[in-house]
């Protein structure tokens, strides 16, 4: 009786360890992420769009030294990266000139373009949130 005793007691002490790392790790990265919002997932731009630049929206738990975002097409290692300026809060919409770069990134036939926010802390160390794409179409 005494070592199932012990087995349970050692089984309870594991599973209550696991079950605290599990929780109190997501909570602990979750005020470090950067979350990208809009535009959503999946969102389609058409030629009509490359003259008026969306707004991009995110979230985060955290206050960084700076902030930008990157934008990546599909099958290719091209980027446009812009610095947001920390007046914008959690928004930005990009001047023209930049988003048609962004919106060219796919080329002729379109396609899809990630993107997602960078920030910097002030120790240097960059937080990445997770892309979303866009599709552009021709």
């Amino acid at each position: 009786m005494r070592i199932f005793s012990t087995i349970a007691h050692q089984s309870f002490v594991v599973c209550a360890t696991l079950l605290a790392l599990c929780c109190l790790r997501p909570a602990a990265e979750a005020e470090s992420q950067l979350v990208p919002l809009l535009p959503s997932e999946g969102t389609v731009f058409g030629a009509c769009d490359a003259f008026s630049p969306p707004s991009f929206r995110w979230e985060s738990g955290e206050t960084y030294k700076s902030l930008e975002i990157q934008f990546l097409p599909q099958n290719s290692s091209k980027t446009v990266k812009a610095k947001i300026p920390p007046s914008s809060g959690k928004v930005i919409q990009l001047i023209p000139s930049v988003w048609k770069k962004v919106f060219l990134l796919p080329g002729s036939a379109g396609g899809a373009v990630y993107w997602k926010i960078i920030g910097t802390r002030v120790d240097r160390t960059k937080v990445e949130s997770n892309p979303l794409s866009f599709h552009q179409s021709i």
